[in-house]
Protein backbone atom coordinates (compact mmCIF):
# COMPACT_ATOMS: atom_id res chain seq x y z
CA UNK A 1 0.00 0.00 0.00
CA UNK A 2 2.86 2.39 0.84
CA UNK A 3 4.50 1.64 -2.51
CA UNK A 4 1.23 2.34 -4.32
CA UNK A 5 0.91 5.72 -2.60
CA UNK A 6 4.49 6.58 -3.51
CA UNK A 7 3.93 5.61 -7.15
CA UNK A 8 0.74 7.68 -7.20
CA UNK A 9 2.58 10.74 -5.80
CA UNK A 10 5.38 10.39 -8.33
CA UNK A 11 2.92 10.06 -11.20
CA UNK A 12 1.08 13.16 -10.03
CA UNK A 13 4.37 15.08 -9.78
CA UNK A 14 5.36 13.92 -13.27
CA UNK A 15 1.97 14.93 -14.65
CA UNK A 16 2.30 18.43 -13.15
CA UNK A 17 5.83 18.74 -14.49
CA UNK A 18 4.90 17.80 -18.06
CA UNK A 19 1.76 19.93 -17.94
CA UNK A 20 3.84 22.94 -16.87
CA UNK A 21 6.39 22.31 -19.62
CA UNK A 22 3.61 21.81 -22.18
CA UNK A 23 1.96 25.10 -21.16
CA UNK A 24 5.31 26.91 -21.47
CA UNK A 25 5.84 25.52 -24.95
CA UNK A 26 2.28 26.42 -25.92
CA UNK A 27 2.78 30.01 -24.66
CA UNK A 28 6.09 30.28 -26.54
CA UNK A 29 4.47 29.13 -29.79
CA UNK A 30 1.62 31.59 -29.26
CA UNK A 31 4.10 34.43 -28.65
CA UNK A 32 6.09 33.43 -31.73
CA UNK A 33 3.04 33.79 -33.96
CA UNK A 34 2.18 37.15 -32.38
CA UNK A 35 5.77 38.25 -33.00
CA UNK A 36 5.53 37.19 -36.66
CA UNK A 37 2.28 39.14 -37.06
CA UNK A 38 3.93 42.17 -35.49
CA UNK A 39 6.53 42.30 -38.26
CA UNK A 40 3.78 42.83 -40.85
CA UNK A 41 1.59 45.21 -38.84
CA UNK A 42 1.19 48.87 -39.90
CA UNK A 43 3.21 51.17 -37.65
CA UNK A 44 0.44 53.48 -36.55
CA UNK A 45 2.64 55.56 -34.24
CA UNK A 46 4.94 56.47 -37.13
CA UNK A 47 1.92 57.39 -39.24
CA UNK A 48 0.88 60.04 -36.69
CA UNK A 49 4.33 61.16 -35.59
CA UNK A 50 4.35 64.94 -35.47
CA UNK A 51 0.60 65.07 -34.89
CA UNK A 52 0.20 63.18 -31.62
CA UNK A 53 1.48 60.11 -29.80
CA UNK A 54 -0.34 56.80 -30.10
CA UNK A 55 -0.49 54.85 -26.84
CA UNK A 56 -1.93 51.65 -25.40
CA UNK A 57 -2.96 50.48 -21.94
CA UNK A 58 -1.07 47.44 -20.66
CA UNK A 59 -0.72 45.17 -17.64
CA UNK A 60 1.88 42.59 -16.63
CA UNK A 61 1.48 38.88 -17.27
CA UNK A 62 -0.04 36.97 -14.36
CA UNK A 63 -1.13 39.94 -12.26
CA UNK A 64 -4.78 40.14 -11.15
CA UNK A 65 -5.20 36.71 -12.79
CA UNK A 66 -4.72 38.32 -16.19
CA UNK A 67 -2.85 35.64 -18.12
CA UNK A 68 -3.78 37.49 -21.31
CA UNK A 69 -1.83 40.60 -20.25
CA UNK A 70 1.03 42.02 -22.28
CA UNK A 71 4.23 42.87 -20.41
CA UNK A 72 6.30 39.74 -19.81
CA UNK A 73 5.11 38.17 -23.09
CA UNK A 74 7.77 38.90 -25.70
CA UNK A 75 5.51 38.59 -28.74
CA UNK A 76 3.05 41.14 -27.40
CA UNK A 77 5.90 43.39 -26.29
CA UNK A 78 7.24 43.36 -29.85
CA UNK A 79 3.81 44.27 -31.20
CA UNK A 80 3.50 47.17 -28.74
CA UNK A 81 7.00 48.49 -29.51
CA UNK A 82 6.27 48.43 -33.24
CA UNK A 83 2.82 50.03 -33.24
CA UNK A 84 2.77 52.45 -30.31
CA UNK A 85 4.88 55.31 -28.98
CA UNK A 86 3.58 55.31 -25.39
CA UNK A 87 2.11 53.02 -22.75
CA UNK A 88 -0.25 53.51 -19.81
CA UNK A 89 -0.59 51.11 -16.88
CA UNK A 90 -4.17 49.90 -17.02
CA UNK A 91 -4.07 49.05 -13.31
CA UNK A 92 -0.51 48.94 -11.97
CA UNK A 93 -0.07 52.64 -11.13
CA UNK A 94 -3.40 53.12 -9.41
CA UNK A 95 -3.11 54.05 -5.71
CA UNK A 96 -4.35 50.69 -4.42
CA UNK A 97 -1.25 48.90 -5.71
CA UNK A 98 1.45 51.39 -4.67
CA UNK A 99 0.32 52.33 -1.17
CA UNK A 100 2.62 51.55 1.77
CA UNK A 101 1.73 52.28 5.39
CA UNK A 102 5.15 51.52 6.83
CA UNK A 103 7.54 53.30 4.47
CA UNK A 104 9.23 56.69 4.64
CA UNK A 105 6.38 58.01 2.50
CA UNK A 106 3.04 56.38 1.82
CA UNK A 107 4.23 55.40 -1.65
CA UNK A 108 6.05 52.21 -2.57
CA UNK A 109 6.28 51.19 -6.21
CA UNK A 110 4.47 47.97 -7.01
CA UNK A 111 6.29 45.22 -8.88
CA UNK A 112 3.95 45.45 -11.86
CA UNK A 113 4.37 49.22 -12.28
CA UNK A 114 8.13 48.83 -12.08
CA UNK A 115 8.15 46.12 -14.77
CA UNK A 116 6.15 48.34 -17.12
CA UNK A 117 8.46 51.31 -16.53
CA UNK A 118 11.48 49.10 -17.21
CA UNK A 119 9.89 47.78 -20.41
CA UNK A 120 9.10 51.31 -21.65
CA UNK A 121 12.63 52.52 -20.88
CA UNK A 122 14.14 49.53 -22.66
CA UNK A 123 12.00 50.03 -25.77
CA UNK A 124 12.21 53.83 -25.90
CA UNK A 125 8.49 54.34 -25.25
CA UNK A 126 6.85 57.20 -23.38
CA UNK A 127 4.75 56.62 -20.25
CA UNK A 128 1.67 58.32 -18.84
CA UNK A 129 1.19 57.91 -15.08
CA UNK A 130 -2.38 56.80 -14.38
CA UNK A 131 -3.45 57.81 -11.77
CA UNK A 132 -2.38 59.74 -8.64
CA UNK A 133 -5.78 60.56 -7.07
CA UNK A 134 -8.99 58.65 -7.74
CA UNK A 135 -12.06 57.71 -5.76
CA UNK A 136 -11.75 54.07 -6.93
CA UNK A 137 -8.94 51.51 -6.54
CA UNK A 138 -7.51 53.38 -3.56
CA UNK A 139 -6.56 51.71 -0.27
CA UNK A 140 -9.29 53.05 2.01
CA UNK A 141 -6.96 53.00 5.02
CA UNK A 142 -5.66 56.37 3.83
CA UNK A 143 -9.01 57.94 4.82
CA UNK A 144 -9.05 56.46 8.33
CA UNK A 145 -7.72 57.38 11.76
CA UNK A 146 -4.60 55.33 12.52
CA UNK A 147 -5.10 53.75 9.08
CA UNK A 148 -7.76 51.47 10.62
CA UNK A 149 -10.87 51.11 8.41
CA UNK A 150 -14.18 50.32 10.10
CA UNK A 151 -17.15 49.51 7.86
CA UNK A 152 -20.87 49.92 8.41
CA UNK A 153 -23.52 47.39 7.42
CA UNK A 154 -23.63 48.80 3.87
CA UNK A 155 -19.90 48.27 3.34
CA UNK A 156 -19.03 51.96 3.58
CA UNK A 157 -16.46 53.45 5.93
CA UNK A 158 -18.05 54.37 9.25
CA UNK A 159 -18.17 58.12 9.82
CA UNK A 160 -16.42 57.93 13.20
CA UNK A 161 -13.38 56.15 11.72
CA UNK A 162 -12.63 58.87 9.14
CA UNK A 163 -9.54 61.00 9.73
CA UNK A 164 -9.49 64.79 9.82
CA UNK A 165 -8.84 67.19 6.93
CA UNK A 166 -5.28 68.20 7.83
CA UNK A 167 -4.16 64.62 8.33
CA UNK A 168 -5.57 63.54 4.98
CA UNK A 169 -3.92 66.49 3.22
CA UNK A 170 -0.59 65.46 4.78
CA UNK A 171 -1.09 61.89 3.56
CA UNK A 172 -2.05 63.10 0.09
CA UNK A 173 1.13 65.18 -0.11
CA UNK A 174 3.25 62.30 1.16
CA UNK A 175 1.89 59.85 -1.43
CA UNK A 176 2.20 62.21 -4.41
CA UNK A 177 5.67 63.38 -3.37
CA UNK A 178 6.83 59.78 -2.92
CA UNK A 179 5.53 58.73 -6.32
CA UNK A 180 7.15 61.59 -8.20
CA UNK A 181 10.41 61.28 -6.27
CA UNK A 182 10.56 57.61 -7.30
CA UNK A 183 10.15 58.57 -10.98
CA UNK A 184 13.06 61.02 -10.83
CA UNK A 185 15.37 58.98 -8.61
CA UNK A 186 15.10 55.88 -10.77
CA UNK A 187 15.66 57.43 -14.18
CA UNK A 188 12.14 57.51 -15.60
CA UNK A 189 11.43 61.26 -15.67
CA UNK A 190 12.62 61.53 -19.27
CA UNK A 191 9.99 59.04 -20.49
CA UNK A 192 7.03 60.15 -18.32
CA UNK A 193 5.23 62.71 -20.45
CA UNK A 194 2.02 63.10 -18.46
CA UNK A 195 0.53 62.52 -15.01
CA UNK A 196 -3.20 61.92 -14.65
CA UNK A 197 -3.34 63.81 -11.36
CA UNK A 198 -7.07 63.66 -10.52
CA UNK A 199 -9.56 61.35 -12.21
CA UNK A 200 -13.36 61.61 -12.29
CA UNK A 201 -14.03 64.29 -9.67
CA UNK A 202 -17.17 65.53 -11.47
CA UNK A 203 -20.47 63.83 -10.71
CA UNK A 204 -22.43 62.04 -13.43
CA UNK A 205 -25.68 62.65 -11.52
CA UNK A 206 -28.00 65.44 -12.73
CA UNK A 207 -27.85 68.53 -10.54
CA UNK A 208 -24.77 67.36 -8.60
CA UNK A 209 -21.44 69.05 -9.34
CA UNK A 210 -18.83 67.09 -7.37
CA UNK A 211 -18.65 63.32 -7.10
CA UNK A 212 -19.32 62.15 -3.55
CA UNK A 213 -15.98 60.56 -2.62
CA UNK A 214 -14.06 60.29 0.65
CA UNK A 215 -11.61 62.85 -0.71
CA UNK A 216 -14.49 65.26 -1.16
CA UNK A 217 -16.20 64.45 2.14
CA UNK A 218 -13.08 64.98 4.26
CA UNK A 219 -11.19 67.74 2.42
CA UNK A 220 -13.90 69.33 0.30
CA UNK A 221 -13.48 70.51 -3.32
CA UNK A 222 -9.99 71.82 -2.46
CA UNK A 223 -8.61 68.27 -2.64
CA UNK A 224 -8.38 68.81 -6.40
CA UNK A 225 -6.36 72.00 -5.97
CA UNK A 226 -4.01 70.45 -3.42
CA UNK A 227 -3.46 67.35 -5.58
CA UNK A 228 -2.20 69.54 -8.41
CA UNK A 229 -0.26 71.81 -6.07
CA UNK A 230 1.60 68.90 -4.45
CA UNK A 231 2.32 67.34 -7.85
CA UNK A 232 3.67 70.62 -9.27
CA UNK A 233 5.83 71.25 -6.21
CA UNK A 234 7.28 67.74 -6.36
CA UNK A 235 8.06 67.95 -10.09
CA UNK A 236 9.82 71.29 -9.66
CA UNK A 237 11.77 70.07 -6.65
CA UNK A 238 12.97 66.77 -8.10
CA UNK A 239 13.56 67.98 -11.66
CA UNK A 240 16.06 70.47 -10.27
CA UNK A 241 17.53 68.00 -7.81
CA UNK A 242 18.08 65.31 -10.46
CA UNK A 243 18.74 67.48 -13.52
CA UNK A 244 22.28 66.14 -13.85
CA UNK A 245 21.01 62.57 -13.95
CA UNK A 246 19.18 63.42 -17.18
CA UNK A 247 21.92 65.67 -18.65
CA UNK A 248 19.77 68.79 -18.56
CA UNK A 249 20.74 72.19 -17.23
CA UNK A 250 18.66 73.46 -14.35
CA UNK A 251 19.52 77.06 -15.28
CA UNK A 252 18.75 77.30 -19.00
CA UNK A 253 15.14 76.09 -19.12
CA UNK A 254 15.94 72.68 -20.57
CA UNK A 255 14.75 71.14 -17.31
CA UNK A 256 11.22 71.27 -18.73
CA UNK A 257 12.20 68.24 -20.85
CA UNK A 258 11.84 66.13 -17.72
CA UNK A 259 8.69 67.75 -16.38
CA UNK A 260 5.63 65.75 -17.44
CA UNK A 261 2.31 67.51 -17.96
CA UNK A 262 -0.28 67.55 -15.17
CA UNK A 263 -3.77 66.58 -16.36
CA UNK A 264 -7.30 66.43 -15.06
CA UNK A 265 -9.23 63.45 -16.46
CA UNK A 266 -12.89 62.50 -16.57
CA UNK A 267 -15.47 60.32 -18.32
CA UNK A 268 -18.43 61.29 -20.56
CA UNK A 269 -16.25 64.34 -21.04
CA UNK A 270 -17.74 65.44 -24.35
CA UNK A 271 -21.40 65.67 -23.27
CA UNK A 272 -22.41 69.34 -22.89
CA UNK A 273 -23.62 69.00 -19.29
CA UNK A 274 -20.39 67.23 -18.26
CA UNK A 275 -18.27 69.78 -20.12
CA UNK A 276 -19.83 72.56 -18.07
CA UNK A 277 -19.31 70.66 -14.81
CA UNK A 278 -15.62 70.05 -15.60
CA UNK A 279 -15.09 73.69 -16.59
CA UNK A 280 -16.75 74.92 -13.42
CA UNK A 281 -14.83 72.53 -11.14
CA UNK A 282 -11.45 73.42 -12.61
CA UNK A 283 -12.12 77.14 -12.43
CA UNK A 284 -13.29 76.84 -8.82
CA UNK A 285 -10.29 74.75 -7.72
CA UNK A 286 -7.09 74.45 -9.76
CA UNK A 287 -7.52 77.73 -11.64
CA UNK A 288 -9.10 79.72 -8.81
CA UNK A 289 -7.44 83.20 -8.72
CA UNK A 290 -7.67 83.11 -4.91
CA UNK A 291 -4.92 80.49 -4.98
CA UNK A 292 -2.55 82.73 -6.93
CA UNK A 293 -1.43 82.78 -10.52
CA UNK A 294 0.75 79.68 -10.45
CA UNK A 295 0.00 77.37 -13.40
CA UNK A 296 -0.86 73.99 -11.92
CA UNK A 297 -2.92 72.48 -14.74
CA UNK A 298 -1.37 71.67 -18.12
CA UNK A 299 -4.31 70.07 -19.84
CA UNK A 300 -7.28 67.73 -19.98
CA UNK A 301 -7.40 63.96 -20.31
CA UNK A 302 -10.55 62.86 -22.13
CA UNK A 303 -11.19 59.17 -21.57
CA UNK A 304 -12.83 58.51 -24.93
CA UNK A 305 -15.04 55.51 -24.17
CA UNK A 306 -17.36 56.18 -27.09
CA UNK A 307 -20.03 54.19 -28.91
CA UNK A 308 -21.14 53.77 -32.50
CA UNK A 309 -23.81 56.39 -31.74
CA UNK A 310 -21.45 59.05 -30.32
CA UNK A 311 -21.70 62.40 -32.08
CA UNK A 312 -18.08 62.95 -33.17
CA UNK A 313 -18.53 66.65 -34.14
CA UNK A 314 -19.92 67.23 -30.63
CA UNK A 315 -16.93 65.38 -29.17
CA UNK A 316 -14.49 67.50 -31.17
CA UNK A 317 -16.22 70.71 -30.09
CA UNK A 318 -15.41 69.68 -26.52
CA UNK A 319 -11.80 68.92 -27.54
CA UNK A 320 -11.36 72.41 -28.96
CA UNK A 321 -13.08 74.07 -26.01
CA UNK A 322 -10.86 72.28 -23.50
CA UNK A 323 -7.82 73.16 -25.57
CA UNK A 324 -8.71 76.85 -25.62
CA UNK A 325 -9.36 77.04 -21.86
CA UNK A 326 -7.04 74.52 -20.23
CA UNK A 327 -4.02 73.82 -22.45
CA UNK A 328 -3.23 70.49 -24.05
CA UNK A 329 -5.73 67.69 -24.76
CA UNK A 330 -5.05 63.95 -24.45
CA UNK A 331 -7.39 61.09 -25.32
CA UNK A 332 -6.50 58.67 -22.54
CA UNK A 333 -8.76 55.59 -22.83
CA UNK A 334 -10.11 55.19 -26.36
CA UNK A 335 -12.38 52.34 -27.44
CA UNK A 336 -15.68 52.00 -29.30
CA UNK A 337 -18.53 49.91 -27.92
CA UNK A 338 -21.76 48.83 -29.54
CA UNK A 339 -23.78 47.25 -26.75
CA UNK A 340 -24.79 43.65 -26.17
CA UNK A 341 -24.58 42.58 -29.81
CA UNK A 342 -21.57 43.12 -32.05
CA UNK A 343 -22.36 45.44 -34.93
CA UNK A 344 -20.57 46.85 -37.93
CA UNK A 345 -19.29 50.36 -38.49
CA UNK A 346 -16.39 50.43 -36.03
CA UNK A 347 -13.78 51.19 -38.68
CA UNK A 348 -15.82 54.06 -40.08
CA UNK A 349 -16.26 55.47 -36.57
CA UNK A 350 -12.54 55.26 -35.83
CA UNK A 351 -11.80 57.02 -39.11
CA UNK A 352 -14.24 59.82 -38.28
CA UNK A 353 -12.70 60.15 -34.82
CA UNK A 354 -9.11 60.33 -36.07
CA UNK A 355 -9.99 62.79 -38.81
CA UNK A 356 -11.57 64.93 -36.09
CA UNK A 357 -8.36 64.74 -34.03
CA UNK A 358 -6.27 65.76 -37.05
CA UNK A 359 -8.63 68.65 -37.74
CA UNK A 360 -8.31 69.82 -34.13
CA UNK A 361 -4.51 69.85 -34.44
CA UNK A 362 -4.72 71.70 -37.74
CA UNK A 363 -6.90 74.39 -36.16
CA UNK A 364 -4.50 75.02 -33.30
CA UNK A 365 -5.51 72.63 -30.50
CA UNK A 366 -2.48 71.35 -28.58
CA UNK A 367 -3.53 67.76 -29.08
CA UNK A 368 -0.91 65.48 -27.52
CA UNK A 369 -1.92 61.81 -27.56
CA UNK A 370 -4.49 59.11 -28.30
CA UNK A 371 -4.27 56.04 -26.06
CA UNK A 372 -6.23 52.87 -26.82
CA UNK A 373 -7.65 51.19 -23.72
CA UNK A 374 -6.37 47.72 -24.50
CA UNK A 375 -4.21 45.99 -27.08
CA UNK A 376 -6.78 43.59 -28.52
CA UNK A 377 -10.47 42.74 -28.29
CA UNK A 378 -9.81 39.87 -25.88
CA UNK A 379 -8.36 42.34 -23.35
CA UNK A 380 -11.11 44.93 -23.59
CA UNK A 381 -12.49 45.89 -20.18
CA UNK A 382 -15.95 45.79 -21.77
CA UNK A 383 -15.88 42.55 -23.75
CA UNK A 384 -19.54 42.00 -22.88
CA UNK A 385 -20.39 45.32 -24.56
CA UNK A 386 -18.80 44.37 -27.89
CA UNK A 387 -15.98 46.89 -27.63
CA UNK A 388 -13.70 47.08 -30.64
CA UNK A 389 -9.95 47.76 -30.54
CA UNK A 390 -7.30 47.47 -33.26
CA UNK A 391 -6.47 43.75 -33.02
CA UNK A 392 -8.73 40.71 -32.72
CA UNK A 393 -8.46 37.98 -30.08
CA UNK A 394 -5.66 36.32 -32.07
CA UNK A 395 -3.78 39.63 -32.52
CA UNK A 396 -4.55 39.89 -36.20
CA UNK A 397 -4.76 43.56 -37.34
CA UNK A 398 -8.38 44.50 -37.98
CA UNK A 399 -10.05 46.75 -40.50
CA UNK A 400 -10.14 49.38 -37.76
CA UNK A 401 -6.33 49.59 -37.77
CA UNK A 402 -5.97 49.64 -41.55
CA UNK A 403 -8.67 52.31 -41.84
CA UNK A 404 -6.93 54.81 -39.57
CA UNK A 405 -3.49 54.10 -41.04
CA UNK A 406 -4.87 54.70 -44.54
CA UNK A 407 -6.13 58.23 -43.76
CA UNK A 408 -4.53 60.82 -46.05
CA UNK A 409 -2.74 63.16 -43.60
CA UNK A 410 -1.21 65.41 -46.25
CA UNK A 411 -3.87 68.10 -45.85
CA UNK A 412 -3.46 68.45 -42.10
CA UNK A 413 -0.97 70.60 -40.19
CA UNK A 414 1.29 69.01 -37.59
CA UNK A 415 1.75 70.21 -34.04
CA UNK A 416 4.24 73.09 -33.91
Amino acid sequence: RRIKRKIKRELLRARRFFKSRFNRIKRWIRQFFIFRKAQRTPEISKKYAGFFDIGVAVDTFGDWNIDAAEIGCWGKEALIARCFSSVTCENAMKPEYNFNLSGESLFCIGESAEKILQFAKRKGLKVRVHVLVWYKQTNEAIFCREFQPVYDTDGNLAEDCLTDRETLLHRLNSYIDGFIRYIYENGYADIVYAYDVVNEAASNLPGQLYRDSYWYRIIGPAYIYYSFLYARQAIRRYSLMYAGKYNVNADDGSVNKIQGELLYCDNYEWLPDKVEKIRRILKETVMNPAHGNDILLDGIGMQGHITLETDIPEYMRAVKQYGQEFGSVHITELDICAGETRKTGYAKKYREFFEGCLDAVTHGTRFKSVTFWGLNDGRSWKKDKSCSLLFDDSFRPKKELYTITDIDISGYAKNP
